[in-house]
């Protein structure tokens, strides 16, 4: 499920959300985590170390809720399983 990025903002601080791409048919193909967006009068900023990422806050972010038949389950065991042989020890993977 993706909500847009502008209805999901504080007026308080930052925010993390994952920033949704997808295909032409409209199937998700990346989610990169974002960990410091910010409302702006523009929309938004992401605020990467010293680099500034303008949003417009129509972007389509995940509020982590998803949805899968437990078929995959198999299939996300076997790369949760590969992940944590190859990053596991990565504080920040």
């Amino acid at each position: 499920m993706g909500y847009q990025l502008g209805n999901t903002l504080s007026d308080h601080g930052s925010v993390a959300r994952g920033i949704c791409e997808q295909s032409d048919k409209c199937h998700l193909t990346s989610v990169v985590e974002r960990t410091k967006i910010f409302k702006t009068e523009a929309g938004a900023e992401n605020v990467d170390g010293d680099h500034v990422i303008p949003l417009t806050g129509k972007e389509l972010v995940s509020m982590n809720f998803w949805g899968f038949s437990p078929s995959i389950l198999p299939l996300l065991e076997t790369y949760l399983v590969n992940f944590l042989q190859d990053e596991g020890g990565e504080m920040k993977s």
